[in-house]
């Protein structure tokens, strides 16, 4: 007889469960919480774990790691019965070997059953194969012996502390940046500051006689008069641009371009600062300038191994942070980590930028504040086009996001257009291109076409939307937070719908249909993007059924050039 352990906190779904599972003759042991499971486990042992996601003591998916880490229980197929399907729970619980998700409001009897027999590894052709056959990897995943070793984790950390050797966020260039963002500063104690370091002060006379011969001014040769002339938000730029990304090579043979990361970095920094409070302006800047340089290492000095790396992803079913760690010894988080220790950033600066990687890696949220500003800040500078890449990430960010990261629900959008001239103006000055090169990257990776949108965005989203940031930059837009009249969409070549489900009272799958559905019978091409999607969506006409956000800007742009 096989064993199943429930573990939830709730005796009513525990009672129901374990009727229903004992008559159909399971064994079955229930726990309220993680800590009481693992010593059922001890004692009893179990084939299979229906478990609930919140509860206290040790919640589910605390339970689900430690679990993990024990070899006999390592591969134990477990089911999460709960009562949410937060999309960073489904995606943290798929790490750790989920095999299923059932939602509590949609629970029935006979679809838990169904499940729990597929998660046994049973089917109607082989009503008692072994779990174990189950548990075989997809056929399209390659064996171990695929994924060869190309270098060790020591290897790995050898060669970043190497390029990183050459790389020196200097004390001086520190302090600038922060002073530079205080509205106390005085003029005449930054151009002191910056006397400190004769590269950086090289680089701010360079721009200041700059701006003074295009204002017919007479040559700059003092600190003083160079500050005073550029102000502090340029001295602020020309200090990021001093000591890190002056080590940024050139393009590389597949495509990828360091000065896009520089651009994207840069822009991430421009409205972390904005984002923050003054007085943690200057942190919040650092954070966003350095927090994509784990990226930009892996891209440019592990390229040829990394390359394989996101082969070895094209055809396996595995995570890409487990690949790394196969092929590489070290993932993308870890080699963060190793980067801000040699650039010896505050821990104030550090941490937001590891926990903001680690929460990319495992799909969980942010705690830091600095960590969310520079979530909402990487989201909105990739929407304004100031991407690494045409496969860089969006999505819409929700009100009580915002609030728990800036305290405001609507926090004021920085203007796309504004922020893109500033970061190629910048990148005309320092970026170490041809002339030919530069044209590449001082321009959007798309141009706006003159179509115009009709986009829906269910009102518990905010106006600080990502989403809607990169659909202004690609065409023209109208923003409701209701789904359009016929006649609203007359003069509109397409429609999306932004909600944090397809279950939202006024945005469901039949109320968009109908929404997208003309007076002449036609339905309007149609992009909903929801930050989860229920079982009521298999119902939904394909055309509309909703798309799992993040999505990508190459994704975005399809669409409206498909109008």
């Amino acid at each position: 007889m096989q064993n199943i352990l429930i573990v939830d906190d709730t005796p009513f779904w525990r009672d129901v469960t374990k009727e229903a599972l004992e008559i159909r003759g399971y064994a079955v042991t229930t726990a309220a919480d993680g800590l009481e499971a693992i010593n059922s486990l001890r004692i009893h042992g179990a084939d299979l774990i229906i478990l609930d996601v919140e509860m206290p003591q040790m919640p589910g998916l605390a339970f689900l790691n430690q679990i993990r880490k024990k070899e006999e229980w390592k591969r134990l197929p477990v089911i999460m019965l709960t009562g949410d399907m937060h999309r960073e729970h489904v995606l943290q619980a798929k790490k750790l070997g989920a095999v299923d998700y059932l939602l509590k409001a949609r629970f029935s009897l006979p679809e838990l059953l169904s499940r729990v027999e597929r998660g046994l590894g049973f089917n109607a052709s082989t009503p008692r194969r072994a779990a174990e056959t189950a548990q075989k990897p997809p056929a399209n995943t390659p064996a171990p012996s695929e994924f060869p070793r190309l270098l060790d984790r020591d290897q790995s950390i050898a060669r970043a502390e190497k390029v990183m050797s050459a790389v020196n966020l200097s004390p001086t260039v520190s302090q600038v940046i922060s002073l530079a963002n205080s509205p106390r500063t005085e003029l005449s104690d930054l151009a002191a500051l910056i006397g400190h370091d004769p590269v950086l002060a090289a680089r701010v006379l360079q721009a200041s006689n700059r701006a003074a011969s295009a204002n017919g001014r007479g040559v700059i040769t003092t600190l003083s008069d160079a500050v005073r002339l550029v102000g502090c938000t340029c001295i602020r730029d020309i200090a990021a641009s001093v000591g890190i990304f002056d080590a940024m090579p050139a393009p590389s043979e597949d495509g990828f371009d360091a000065i896009r990361s520089w651009q994207h970095s840069l822009a991430v920094a421009t409205i972390c600062g904005r984002l923050a409070s003054p007085e943690t302006a200057g942190a919040a800047y650092l954070v966003g300038l350095c927090h994509d340089l784990g990226g930009i290492l892996f891209r440019t000095h592990f390229g040829t191994e990394y390359h394989k790396v996101l082969q070895a992803q094209g055809v396996s079913s595995k995570p890409l942070d487990e690949l790394e760690r196969l092929m590489l010894g070290v993932t993308h988080g870890e080699l963060v980590r190793t980067i801000l220790q040699c650039l010896e950033l505050p821990e104030l600066i550090s941490n937001p930028i590891a926990l903001f990687h680690e929460s990319t890696t495992t799909g969980g949220g942010v705690c830091d504040r600095l960590g969310r500003i520079l979530q909402m800040a990487d989201f909105y500078a990739t929407g304004t086009l100031l991407a690494a890449s045409e496969q860089s990430m969006v999505r819409p960010l929700s009100r009580s996001e915002c609030r728990a990261a800036v305290d405001v629900e609507d926090p004021p959008p920085p203007d796309g257009v504004e922020l893109r001239g500033k970061i190629y103006a910048m990148t005309s000055l320092y970026a170490r291109h041809s002339v030919k090169g530069q044209s590449n990257v001082i321009e959007p990776f798309y141009a706006r076409q003159p179509k115009r949108l009709f986009v829906a965005r269910e009102p518990s989203l905010s106006s600080f939307d990502p989403i809607c940031a990169a659909l202004e930059s690609l065409a023209e837009v109208s923003v409701k937070e209701r789904l359009p009249a016929s006649a609203e969409l007359a003069a509109c070549k397409g429609l999306v719908v932004l909600t944090r489900s397809d279950v939202i009272t006024g945005f469901t799958a039949r109320e968009v249909a109908a929404a997208a559905a003309q007076n002449n019978g036609i339905v309007i091409p149609t992009l909903w993007l929801a930050g989860r999607r229920s079982i009521s969506s298999h119902s939904t006409p394909a055309e509309i059924l909703p798309t799992i956000w993040p999505t990508s800007l190459k994704e975005l742009a399809e669409f409206t050039r498909r109008l």
